[in-house]
């Protein structure tokens, strides 16, 4: 049986975090995270390390409501977090001296979402 994005309990409770966040702190920001992260898995987003390095900035957080995959390469040192990354581009993300974080971390480090730029 093939389990929907929504049956998998790691992401469940993502989801209800992003809920509680974006209704806590009125930011619509982590809303559209949810809406994003609550798709199918065909539909669900896929960014290459080229798409991070063309946004990223130096006071911004890149956050990939989805996974995160290794084509290209990094020029640039910035923060991103995502529910998923895969190791070619974690290691590429390691190498580049990048900070990488889980979706968690960045609610409890940016609450509002003022500085986080969403990743599609």
């Amino acid at each position: 049986m093939v389990k929907r994005g929504t049956e998998i309990p790691e992401l469940r409770r993502l989801i209800r975090l992003l809920t509680k966040a974006s209704s806590a702190q009125k930011a619509g920001i982590w809303y559209r995270a949810v809406e994003l992260l609550n798709r199918p898995r065909r539909r669900r987003v896929e960014v290459n390390l080229v798409k991070l390095n063309l946004l990223a900035h130096d006071d911004k957080i890149l956050l990939v409501p989805g996974k995160v995959l290794g084509n290209g390469t990094l020029r640039k040192k910035f923060t991103v977090a995502a529910y998923q990354i895969a190791k070619p581009a974690a290691e590429k993300l390691r190498k580049a001296s990048c900070t990488v974080m889980s979706i968690p971390e960045l609610v409890k480090k940016d609450p509002k979402g003022s500085r986080v730029i969403i990743v599609i």
